[in-house]
């Protein structure tokens, strides 16, 4: 994923009904126009999910940033 894309992905990109957490990354956001998915790994899921359950469905990564660092904190 590239670092543009990531920090225009909301929380609704993200899918937590599956094993392992999937992003669907849109096509707007892309450096080609075209949507793509992609898979986080267990390991990472412990730490992204945390920051998941905080936010709102349209809040951007950028939030979810800022959130983890207070909890970090």
């Amino acid at each position: 994923m590239r670092p543009q894309e990531s920090v225009q992905l909301r929380k609704r990109d993200f899918d937590t009904t599956k094993e392992r957490i999937m992003i669907r990354i849109p096509a707007k956001y892309t450096k080609t126009k075209k949507s793509r998915i992609t898979f986080i790994s267990k390991e990472a899921s412990e730490y992204i999910m945390p920051i998941l359950n905080r936010i709102k469905d349209d809040d951007t990564k950028s939030r979810m940033n800022a959130l983890r660092i207070r909890i970090v904190n």
